[in-house]
């Protein structure tokens, strides 16, 4: 069992000077040299032996506690800006290392130009996503001579040829209105298919029709034969890198477009892949005294009912006239009461876009030619041919 022992008046005063007695000075605790710091507290010192309690109210202890208590702080205060202090230099250091790593860097690294970077050789993704479609090697086009349509067509192709006996492999069968589409895994099993006698019978079979890529050639002078134009490209343009019997068979013009009652005509002409490079490399062609742009052709079909773009009327979805000036429905073009306002974008009206310009220079309609080309094959086996398979729609 514990006792209590009687602590002595000598053991009251130590504890007490311990705890800030009377006998303990606030005086004792060293403060560190920081100017703001010590000024700080020699004010609230003096505050508290000369303003504070002028009655004296207050004990010596209690002042004292209150002395201690501030001269703690001053100290920590004080620790916390020398802290600051050597932070500042350490990042100062640091900032200047970092400043010399950056000019030896640079030094050692050759400054980059417009012509060092056109220079260097840029290697394709090859697992870069692209737009382009894939189009089946192999397939042919089954039409029946009595106008059947595409289901009638593939009951009558299973009841005529077996692929078992026949020794062919289709890959994918599907139908349209008006033919049947297969694809065979070589071209063998679709002449397989195509020499079959009794397929021959009552149904006709074609290949896809292969065509070259068009070019328009802007703003040629309506005088001209064809002939006379064709000699007069090879001559100014291709006359070093061709023969004119080799340029002759890789170009010929199709077509005149353009608007009516001019002097000057849009001439379409179809040309190989390796012309159709040279040509759109030059981006301009000489003819005569005239520059001339030359551009892929490419027509965007625009349905005639909705007055939309992507679509001819016989696949139009929309049960009501548009009006081709205005855009409302009920009335065509020709009999619009609104004739003398500015004609509408309906393409992109539809889409809820605002647009000032003709449709044929309107952002909706300019993305779509770049997305016919993306589709299209453009190369062969060995080398880009320029080819554009026009699948015909049945």
């Amino acid at each position: 069992m514990e006792t209590n022992t009687p602590v002595s008046t000598e053991g009251r005063k130590k504890k007490r000077r311990a705890c800030g007695s009377p006998s303990g000075t606030a005086t004792a605790v060293q403060v560190a040299p920081t100017s703001l710091v010590e000024a700080k507290y020699s004010e609230l010192i003096e505050y508290i032996d000369n303003e504070m309690d002028p009655g004296k109210r207050l004990s010596k202890i209690a002042t004292n506690a209150l002395k201690q208590k501030i001269a703690q702080w001053a100290l920590a205060q004080a620790e916390l800006l020398g802290e600051i202090k050597q932070l500042t230099k350490n990042n100062n250091e640091l900032k200047q290392q970092v400043s010399m790593l950056q000019t030896t860097s640079t030094a050692a690294t050759p400054q980059l130009t417009y012509a060092k970077i056109a220079q260097t050789k840029v290697v394709a993704n090859s697992n870069r996503a692209t737009d382009t479609i894939p189009i089946p090697n192999h397939v042919i086009f089954i039409t029946s001579k009595t106008e059947e349509s595409g289901k009638t067509i593939q009951q009558k192709l299973t009841e005529k040829i077996n692929p078992k006996t026949s020794k062919i492999k289709i890959k994918a069968m599907r139908t349209t209105s008006k033919a049947l589409v297969i694809e065979g895994a070589s071209q063998n099993d679709l002449e397989t298919i195509a020499n079959n006698p009794e397929i021959q019978k009552d149904l006709k079979c074609e290949m896809p029709r292969k065509s070259k890529p068009l070019l328009i050639m802007y703003d040629i002078s309506a005088k001209p034969s064809e002939s006379e134009l064709t000699e007069t490209i090879y001559y100014q343009n291709l006359a070093g890198q061709m023969s004119i019997d080799e340029f002759k068979k890789q170009f010929a013009l199709r077509f005149k477009t353009g608007p009516k009652n001019k002097t000057t005509v849009h001439h379409v002409c179809e040309v190989t892949g390796n012309l159709r490079k040279i040509l759109l490399r030059q981006e301009r062609i000489y003819i005569g005294f005239h520059s001339i742009k030359i551009r892929d052709y490419t027509v965007v079909p625009r349905c005639l009912k909705c007055q939309d773009l992507g679509h001819v009327g016989k696949h139009c979805t929309q049960t009501e006239q548009v009006c081709g000036h205005c855009g409302k429905t009920g009335h065509v073009k020709n009999n619009c009461d609104k004739k003398a306002q500015k004609p509408v974008c309906i393409p992109c009206r539809k889409r809820g876009k605002r647009c000032s310009t003709e449709p044929k220079d309107c952002s909706r309609f300019n993305p779509l030619p770049h997305r016919t080309w993306s589709v299209s094959n453009l190369s062969s086996q060995n080398e880009h041919q320029g080819r554009l398979v026009r699948m015909r729609r049945l």
